[in-house]
């Protein structure tokens, strides 16, 4: 049952990877997975303040799971070319060491929530609960999803464009200069 998750995921991210080349739309990707892991959390408990949902059964788990699945296809995939695309925005230079930076961080953040997350929700489930553990992570999702959204929307009003950054023009220079 628990391969739900993994098998969804495994079964849709190379469409998924596809699709987000296809339409360049990486943000709106990640807000959507980060949603459905939101969705998913909350249905897995399921939530207790969502009383309409049915309590402890397996078929509503076999639901949840793929949901979860779902979300994570979309939240894991289009990490890294999101990435590439807001350093290339940034005028960092396309090269190799750019990307050996940008995969450093994903992949230390990534294994830094493997390592953390599991300690915190055993922690939040021996103290409140299954139920209220998952909705805590899918409060974290959502929570997720809209500081992305927020700063999707202004992204553009925080880059520092080169003719309005008040700088001198020798202040632009690098400082070592290569030969």
């Amino acid at each position: 049952m628990f391969l739900l998750y993994s098998g969804v995921y495994a079964t849709l991210a190379p469409a998924i990877g596809w699709l987000g080349d296809k339409t360049k739309w990486y943000r709106g990707f990640l807000i959507l997975g980060f949603t459905g892991f939101g969705i998913g959390y909350l249905m897995l408990g399921p939530a207790p303040f969502l009383t309409f949902l049915p309590q402890r059964k397996v078929w509503f788990v076999c639901i949840s799971l793929p949901i979860c699945g779902l979300g994570g296809g979309f939240s894991f995939v289009p990490i890294m070319p999101d990435l590439v695309r807001s350093a290339r925005a940034n005028r960092m230079p396309d090269n190799s060491s750019t990307y050996a930076v940008l995969s450093s961080i994903f992949g230390c953040m990534f294994y830094l929530g493997a390592t953390i997350g599991p300690s915190i929700a055993g922690i939040f489930s021996e103290n409140l609960g299954f139920q209220w553990a998952t909705s805590i992570a899918g409060f974290i999702c959502f929570g997720q999803a809209l500081l992305l959204s927020a700063f999707t929307m202004f992204e553009p009003a925080l880059r520092i464009d080169d003719a309005n950054s008040g700088l001198a023009e020798e202040e632009k220079r690098p400082i070592l200069v290569s030969s």
